[in-house]
């Protein structure tokens, strides 16, 4: 019991959760700044995702040279990894050239 009298609990918690760092416990983050912070995981992920499925759908195609249904499907497979990650960078850079050309500060 003595030894919980001498701990300051309100020093722990600052050590134990700081303020200002990568991930803020200021309770006032606007929807820009968390967008702003997970645009750089989402890109890691989608990179992820497409080599992924570019595996994927080259193994399907592998597998499945006799069969012209698995040879369309994983066509499709590979097509469609493309486009989206496609998408998802171009979306990406017309967020960018409206933030130049308005000067606002969309994802900052």
């Amino acid at each position: 019991m003595k030894l919980l009298a001498q701990i300051n609990f309100q020093d722990l918690k600052a050590s134990a959760f700081p303020t200002g760092g990568e991930i803020s416990l200021r309770g006032d983050l606007t929807l820009g700044e968390i967008i702003s912070k997970a645009t750089n995981y989402v890109f890691i992920l989608a990179g992820i995702l497409l080599l992924f499925l570019l595996i994927s759908g080259g193994f399907q195609m592998m597998v499945g040279a006799s069969n012209p249904k698995t040879q369309e499907n994983a066509s499709k497979t590979v097509t469609n990894a493309i486009l989206g990650f496609l998408i998802l960078f171009i979306s990406y850079w017309v967020v960018q050239i409206v933030e130049t050309v308005l000067g606002i500060a969309i994802l900052k």
